[in-house]
């Protein structure tokens, strides 16, 4: 948190900001302290002291941001350099524009999102995993072009309060993962695009908080059935010529369906679960 309040004030400098830091359960004393001894007039502190929901604590924290631009952003990113809000704004001010999204590297450089593909390997995943933005061509272009995808992580999204609100914010039936892809499909209903905003790269230190268990058993669940549509019938942003089984966006190979990839990956992340469970999802 430190990292990331210390790298936006070095980097950022459009003015007109509110930053709302949502404590989760914080024990920790050096936070605690940190959190008390802000004295920027942009920062409020806020608590929810639940056990952790994603989407519930992005919600809470919309519900009480009194701008007309919602940024969601993790603590654990790091401002790389400057004009990123100014960059995300002008295409989030679009009419025809419902999310943008930004590339995220980790600190080695490394892509770990640059857009998300349904379908690809099994749910949804990132295309340009693991490259570097400066690579060499793809067949299907490059990572740093802006371009439009079905969703965008919510580790660092942007979205107008009217469409957060007309879309009825975050599902909180996703816990950890996956609610900023079934949020991004309901804005793409609505007729708006979700925009990767490919010239933006920030760098994000993954799971530097809440460590490496990023898969919840109700979540996957809840994905294969929220997504089985657009897994049977591709993603309309992907060239169904391109790989599905790995990230690196190269020629299509293993003839697999989404999917079966999808439902191998089930089998993989949870091998004692239970059956598919009823899932009723929201307009």
């Amino acid at each position: 948190l430190e990292q990331f309040l210390t790298s936006f004030a070095r980097f950022e400098r459009y003015p007109n900001v509110e930053l709302l830091l949502v404590s989760n359960n914080s024990r920790n004393q050096a936070t605690l302290r940190f959190l008390a001894s802000q004295r920027d007039r942009r920062i409020k502190t806020l608590e929810w002291n639940h056990p952790f929901n994603f989407q519930a604590l992005n919600n809470f924290a919309a519900e009480r941001a009194t701008g007309k631009v919602l940024l969601f952003a993790n603590n654990d990113i790091e401002w790389r350099s400057g004009g990123v809000l100014e960059a995300m704004l002008a295409q989030c001010q679009r009419k025809q524009v419902g999310v943008v999204g930004a590339n995220l590297v980790y600190p080695t450089g490394r892509i770990q999102h640059a857009g998300v593909v349904l379908g690809l390997g099994g749910f949804a995943a990132h295309p340009f995993a693991g490259g570097r933005l400066d690579a060499s061509w793809t067949a299907f272009g490059l990572p740093t072009w802006t371009r439009n995808y079905s969703a965008v992580t919510a580790a660092f999204m942007m979205v107008r309060r009217s469409v957060f609100e007309d879309v009825g914010g975050f599902d909180e039936r996703f816990v950890v993962a996956n609610g900023d892809v079934d949020f991004c499909l309901r804005v793409g209903a609505r007729g708006y695009s979700i925009v990767q905003a490919g010239q933006v790269c920030l760098t994000h230190h993954e799971s530097a908080t809440r460590g490496s268990k990023l898969h919840d058993e109700g979540d996957a669940w809840n994905a294969y059935a929220r997504f089985a549509a657009a897994l049977r019938e591709g993603d309309p942003f992907y060239n169904p010529n391109l790989s599905h089984s790995s990230l690196d966006c190269m020629p299509r190979l293993d003839h697999r369906t989404a999917e079966e990839l999808t439902r191998q990956t089930l089998a993989i992340m949870l091998p004692e679960s239970r059956e598919l469970v009823p899932y009723e999802v929201r307009p």
